[in-house]
């Protein structure tokens, strides 16, 4: 007589781990292998590497944008990782529990803003005329601690709040002639592109607005 012997697939699911990186800071690609776990693997598929190519849609991948610096994109969530299964035992010999093919697992990816620590300093004289002592630009920012990343090119400008100046100040043009604390409350920075990156950075920072005293001279007649 004759006969089969009939090996049924087995089962297989698979979950995978979120990822996530800082803007301007690569993804460890070398982890995502570490991020997808299989249950039901047997007949010694257990104890090997299962191959699976994956895509994630938080990274740069166009080469043009990578050779401008960019290795992420924007800070946010809604990325995605996919790792698709391109190895052939799994793919033959195993299916999921509603007896499809196993072919591809997912999990979020997300893009952290990059921390960056600007101190600001404005000088302006008692009584100058016409100083938004809260906005500063070029050299009147010192980046204190991080740095841009991505491929972004420049500050722009910083914005910063005082209420001890703005106290003293009142309706007058300027506060008297003294120092006041100031703290950083907004970024304005561009990427290569001259677009506005700013929301992918998360900013601290302080300041200082230095009002000077005015020259003056007097006279008095006989």
């Amino acid at each position: 007589g004759t006969g089969n012997i009939n090996v049924a697939r087995a089962k297989l699911s698979a979950t995978q781990d979120d990822v996530s990186t800082t803007y301007g800071t690569a993804f460890d690609t070398d982890a995502y292998a570490a991020k997808t776990h299989f249950t039901g693997l047997t007949n010694g598929d257990e104890n090997r590497t299962i191959a699976v190519s994956y895509e994630n849609t938080g990274a740069v991948t166009d080469a043009a944008e990578i050779a401008k610096g960019r290795v992420t994109q924007n800070a946010g969530t809604g990325y995605t990782l996919t790792g698709t299964i391109t190895d052939t035992n799994v793919l033959n010999n195993y299916e999921t529990n509603d007896s499809t093919a196993l072919q591809k697992v997912t999990s979020n990816s997300t893009v952290n803003q990059a921390e960056i620590t600007i101190n600001t300093v404005k000088n302006l004289t008692y009584g100058e005329k016409g100083v938004d002592v809260h906005t500063t630009t070029g050299t009147e920012n010192t980046i204190a601690s991080g740095k841009l990343v991505n491929g972004d090119t420049g500050i722009v400008s910083v914005t910063n709040t005082s209420t001890t100046y703005d106290g003293n100040k009142g309706t007058r043009d300027t506060a008297d002639a003294n120092t006041y604390a100031s703290t950083t409350i907004g970024l304005t920075v561009t990427d290569a592109d001259g677009n506005d990156v700013s929301t992918n950075y998360k900013l601290a920072g302080t300041g200082n607005i230095n009002v000077a005293r005015a020259k003056l001279s007097a006279t008095q007649d006989d």
